[in-house]
């Protein structure tokens, strides 16, 4: 399943920013809101020329480290104690050689796995990135997600984590870009013995830029 953020709405219960959509949330079921989530731009806007000049300057190839700095957590239930954990990173930030990053997940892609009804994993990770560099757009699509499970007595039952390991995309004509995670993040939730929700996301990345042929 992926959860597109198309028209700017508001999901109060996850922190989910949305476009394109009304009524209820894809990701939690919550009545979305017509208000927008706050977004900043890093730094002041250099020409494209200047930007293309400062990879290029770096022998074609800029690597930038990003930091999280906002996510994503929620619980969808069946049963009592009984459901799924869904987590991602919702923007990261960072810097290097002057060239300023900033990063919002903009699609979410879910997927579960199920041995019994309500008892199972549940996946997220991020599908779509976009962001600014120094005020140019950057587009960034997942090209690698790892998905894993691990569990307890016969069932399996445990927990599920799901994150983005491979992100590709374009910034301007020029550019080339991959985001590869260096870091993730994990948390458990227990209720009983062996049964919970995990959940997993990205902490830091490396975006690197590239000059394209």
């Amino acid at each position: 399943m992926s959860l597109k953020q198309e028209a700017n709405v508001y999901c109060s219960n996850c922190q989910c920013g949305f476009t394109g959509r009304s009524g209820k949330c894809p990701v939690c079921k919550n009545a979305l809101t017509g208000e927008s989530l706050p977004r900043k731009t890093l730094a002041p806007s250099i020409s494209y020329d200047s930007l293309l000049r400062k990879v290029e300057e770096n022998d074609g190839r800029l690597n930038i480290e990003l930091d999280a700095v906002d996510s994503c957590k929620f619980k969808q239930w069946t049963f009592p104690w009984i459901g799924w954990g869904y987590s991602w990173t919702k923007s990261m930030k960072g810097s290097a050689n002057g060239i300023l990053v900033d990063l919002l997940t903009t699609e979410v892609g879910t997927k579960r796995a199920t041995i019994i009804p309500g008892i199972g994993w549940g996946f997220a990770w991020e599908q779509k990135m976009v962001g600014d560099i120094c005020g140019h757009e950057i587009s960034l699509t997942a090209t690698v997600v790892k998905t894993q499970k691990t569990g307890l007595y016969i069932f399996r039952i445990g927990w599920g984590f799901g994150w983005t390991l491979e992100m590709a995309g374009r910034c301007g004509d020029r550019l080339q870009a991959i985001l590869t995670t260096s870091d993730v993040k994990r948390e458990k939730e227990t209720t009983f013995p062996g049964i919970g929700w995990g959940y997993a996301r990205m902490n830091r990345a490396v975006l690197t830029l590239t000059v394209a042929e």
